[in-house]
Order: C-alpha cells, then structure tokens, then sequence
C-alpha cells in the first residue's frame, strides 16, 4: 500500500506497454473513426457529383434532342417556305404563259412578233427562252415545217429541247391518213411537221388567222390594182349616129347683138337696184358700202 502510494504521488515519466497498447488502441479506433467519417463524406460528394453528372446528361440529351428538333423544325420551315416560293413561281409562270398563248392566238400579221413562253426549272426559276433560237413571227414559225437550212434545224433542235417534247416516229403515224402530203414521205420532213404542230399549241398560235388574213390582203390588193371598167366597142353605124346627135345637140355661140343687150340690161337692172361696178377709179362716195346706204336711207 505504501508503495502504490508512493508510485501515485510521484508519477514516472515511463509508461507501461499495456498503457501505451490501450492508448494506442484508441488513437487508431479514433483515427479510424475520422478516416470512416470522411470517406463517407467524400462517397457522399462522389454520389452527389454522379448525381450532378446524371443532370448534366440529361440537359445535354436533353439540348441535343432540342437541337435535333429545331435542326427539323428548320428544315420543315424552310421546305414550306421553298413550297411557298414554288407555288408563287408557278402561278408568275401560268401567268405569263397565259398571257402570251393569248397574245400569240390573237396574232393575225404573220410578220408581227412572237411572245415566247417560258419554262420552269428547279434550279433556276422561271427560264425564257433565247432570242436567237426562237423564230421571231409566224412566217419564220411555219418555215420549220420544212428546215432547208442550218438555222432553221438548229432552232427546230433547240426548241425541241427547251419545251421537252416528243415527236412521234413516222412510223408510228397513221399510214392510211389521205390529207398527209407527197412530203411527208421523208422521215425528217414528217418529224419537223409534227414538231411543229406541237409548238404550235404549246405558243398558242392559230394559223388560220394568217390564212384569213392573207386572203383579205390578196383581196384588197386585187381590189386596187383592178382595171378600170372597159366599155364594149360600139358598131361603126352606132358610133356615127352618136356623133350626129352630139352635133346636133351643140349650142350655138350667141349673137354679138344679143350679147350686147343683155349685158346692158344687165346694166339697167344693176343701176335699178343701186350697185354699180367698182373700180380703182371710183370715187370712195359713190362705192357701194354699208356706211353709204345707211347715209342714203337717213337723207331720205
């Protein structure tokens, strides 16, 4: 008892083993509570950053299908939008081509001017044809139905082409057709002529106002150069009696003496009714004015 407490009232400075066992025991039970602690801390921030991370996947997803949404809604707006421009070029289109298929059918000059019709193309809109390949009236027009020269099988070609239409083949036409002419015997001359009628109706044209009007302008000019009316010649008995009646119906020069008096009294009757002869000699008193009949009148 004494020395316990002896050893209570002056502590060692040494520590036992099973002291230091005991207090190293609970330094790592504590450390192991604090290393437990934070790593559940941070297995935490790992769960709320995957949770974060999800989030953020799913507002990505979620602007990529926005994205991929307005990427179509785009597209939709601007298919709709070249319908729209399709459709507005189309009626411009018919526009224009009724008004130049009426233009053209109303034609009757076969040297007046053509109105072209136009086309349209995906890529360009609405295409005119060119100048220099299109026939510029009627009479150049017709002329194809039989291209004796270069020009003419090149704009034949070309318009072909431009309105994409198909002539049919010769021998597919009606080979019993009595109104077909000597020349349609020959295949190119027979493809031309139908060609022709195929523009015809895509222009508008109407050839039977050029024929009624090449009529009326034949009759016209047979109207003015036509001769004048020749009268039928006459027998020689006929032809004397007609100059002995114009003799006999001759008047004869009259008499000086008649003359004379009747010049006088067409004289008397002048001077009866007061009007005289004017002449530079005349005095301005005795010409016969308003101002002097008036004066005459108030004398009496």
């Amino acid at each position: 008892m004494a020395t316990a407490a002896v050893a209570a009232a002056d502590p060692s400075p040494f520590v036992s083993c099973d002291d230091f066992v005991r207090v190293r025991n609970k330094q790592d039970e504590h450390l192991r509570d604090e290393f437990a602690e934070v790593r559940q801390q941070f297995e935490q921030v790992d769960a709320r950053f995957d949770r974060v991370e999800q989030r953020f996947d799913r507002v990505e997803q979620r602007l990529d299908s926005l994205e991929s949404e307005f990427h179509t809604f785009k597209v939709d707006v601007n298919a709709r939008f070249d319908q729209i421009d399709a459709r507005f070029n189309y009626l411009e289109l018919d526009n224009k081509r009724a008004e130049a298929r009426f233009s053209n059918y109303t034609l009757k000059n076969p040297t007046l001017r053509i109105t072209p019709i136009p086309t349209y193309d995906p890529t360009r809109g609405i295409v005119q044809p060119e100048p220099a390949f299109f026939p510029r009236h009627a009479k150049d027009f017709y002329s194809l139905r039989s291209p004796s020269t270069s020009r003419h099988r090149t704009m034949l070609s070309y318009l072909v082409s431009f309105y994409d239409i198909q002539p049919s083949a010769p021998e597919e036409e009606d080979e019993d057709d009595d109104d077909a002419d000597m020349e349609d015997s020959d295949p190119e001359t027979a493809t031309a002529r139908r060609a022709v009628e195929l523009l015809e109706a895509i222009l508008g044209l109407n050839e039977d106002n050029f024929i009624h009007f090449r009529e009326r302008a034949a009759e016209l000019r047979l109207q003015r150069t036509a001769p004048s009316v020749i009268k039928r010649p006459q027998p020689p008995a006929q032809v004397e009696e007609a100059r002995a009646r114009r003799q006999r119906l001759e008047l004869l020069p009259p008499a000086p003496a008649a003359a004379a008096a009747k010049d006088e009294s067409w004289s008397e009757e002048s001077a009866r009714l007061g009007w005289r002869a004017r002449t530079r000699s005349t005095p301005p008193s005795q010409r016969v004015t308003i101002n002097n009949l008036y004066r005459r009148r108030d004398r009496r």
